[in-house]
């Protein structure tokens, strides 16, 4: 399936508050920094799911500090 954003590619995409910015602006790279931890923190919150479900909700507790992370990467 395509997907058509109409903008073109110039070389830029936007955050989340429409901001443009070029493609190489380290705020792309914070946020794929970022959205790649969360996502290991929550293979671990299930493997730890199956083990100690104490520590589960201590790992799912810290899940939230990337995701704050994120959000002002994006602003």
């Amino acid at each position: 399936m395509k997907v058509y954003t109409k903008t073109g590619d110039k070389g830029t995409s936007s955050l989340y508050n429409g901001e443009r910015r070029h493609k190489t602006d380290g705020a792309f790279q914070a946020l794929g920094d970022v959205d790649e931890l969360n996502s290991l923190v929550g293979v671990a919150r299930e493997f730890l799911l199956e083990l100690d479900s104490e520590r589960s909700e201590q790992v799912t507790e810290l899940e939230q500090r990337p995701m704050t992370a994120g959000r002002r990467a994006q602003s």
